[in-house]
C-alpha cells in the first residue's frame, strides 16, 4: 500500500511551514515580559536593581527593589520598592508593597546608566552655572580693580570642564 498525501497537506510549502515558524518566533521575541519574568535571572533576585516601565514617560521615573519575596513557582508574590518620580523619592523614601509586577513592559535599568545620568546632571548643572557667570560677567565693567577679566574666567571654566571629562 503507498502512502498517498491527503489534500490539505500538499497547499503547504516548506516555505510557508518556514514563514510561519519565523513569524511566531519574533512575536514570542517581542513579547514584553511581567517584573517576575526578569526577576528569575538575577542574582538575589534583583534586590537592589533598578527597573522602570515602558509606559513610564517623566523622566528619571523607576523603582529600587528593596525586599523580594517570591513563591516557589518563581512568578508570583510579595515585591517592596522605593518608587522615584523625576528623581525625587515617593512617600519619604519609604518601601511599599509593588501592585504592577504583573503587568508587562518592565525593562532593568543597568547600574552605570544611572550613573551616567548622575554625571550627566552635574556637567549640566556645572554648564548652568557657568553660563550664569558669563552673563553676570558682561553686565559688569571689566577691568575694575579685584575683578578678573572675561578671559580668566573663561580659561578658569575650560579648566574645569577638562576634570569632568566631558
Amino acid at each position: 500500500m503507498s502512502f498517498q498525501p491527503r489534500l490539505g497537506q500538499l497547499t503547504q510549502t516548506p516555505l510557508t511551514i518556514i514563514d510561519k515558524a519565523v513569524r511566531i518566533v519574533k512575536r514570542k521575541e517581542a513579547k514584553k515580559k511581567n517584573l517576575y519574568d526578569i526577576l528569575q535571572v538575577l542574582p538575589r533576585f534583583g534586590e537592589g536593581y533598578m527597573f522602570r516601565r515602558t509606559k513610564w514617560t517623566a523622566p528619571d521615573t523607576y523603582i529600587i527593589l528593596h525586599k523580594v519575596n517570591l513563591a516557589r513557582d518563581g512568578r508570583h508574590g510579595k515585591i517592596f520598592a522605593i518608587k522615584y518620580y523625576c528623581g525625587q523619592p515617593v512617600r519619604d523614601g519609604r518601601p511599599f508593597v509593588l501592585k504592577s509586577a504583573l503587568k508587562s513592559g518592565w525593562r532593568y535599568i543597568r547600574e552605570e546608566t544611572a550613573k551616567e545620568r548622575e554625571e550627566f546632571k552635574q556637567v549640566e548643572d556645572f554648564r548652568k552655572s557657568i553660563l550664569e557667570k558669563i552673563r553676570a560677567g558682561a553686565t559688569q565693567r571689566q577691568g575694575d580693580v579685584g575683578q578678573t577679566t572675561q578671559l580668566e574666567e573663561n580659561e578658569e571654566v575650560v579648566e574645569k570642564l577638562k576634570t569632568l571629562k566631558v
